[in-house]
């Protein structure tokens, strides 16, 4: 891949976001693309992952989009490659990891302070608009720390 770190794409993601599409989405329609990922597919996969899988609080989004772009990147094509697993595995970690050191945790609940996993803990965070004023920012962060760690591990 010929990823450079690009503030536009970061930016993009989180212009996607403020324009209606989930934190996965925004996630896998940029950075899908530089792995030829149709956009309408990133969306389809991307639907069922923001607000921590299906709305339920579990891991981010963005955090679940990221680690799918890992994996276009550097995921095996054939079952017995054990080599480029480790590897997947590893730069997965970091990129956890690196997520953890500035968020404190990838659970979406977490994140944004309210309990997605109930019907009533999702509408209060819809209700209360944190999900507008601090979803951006984790989503612009999850994008930076995936093109650091793409660049670093190309």
């Amino acid at each position: 891949m010929n990823l450079k770190l690009n503030i536009d794409l970061s930016q993009e993601t989180v212009d996607q976001l403020t324009d209606g599409r989930r934190c996965s989405e925004s996630i896998l329609t940029v950075y899908g693309r530089q792995f030829g990922l149709d956009e309408h597919l990133a969306m389809k996969m991307g639907c069922a992952l923001g607000g921590g899988l299906g709305s339920c609080g579990n891991t981010c989004g963005a955090v679940i989009g990221a680690t799918l772009i890992l994996g276009l990147n550097f995921g095996r094509t054939h079952k017995d490659d054990i080599a480029s697993k480790s590897n997947l595995n590893r730069i997965v970690r970091e990129y956890i990891d690196t997520f953890k050191a500035t968020h404190k945790s990838i659970n979406c609940s977490e994140l944004i302070g309210f309990d997605r996993s109930t019907v009533e803990g999702n509408k209060m965070a819809i209700e209360s608009g944190i999900i507008k004023k601090i979803c951006p920012g984790i989503v612009k962060n999850a994008a930076v720390i995936l093109e650091k760690i793409l660049l670093q591990n190309s």
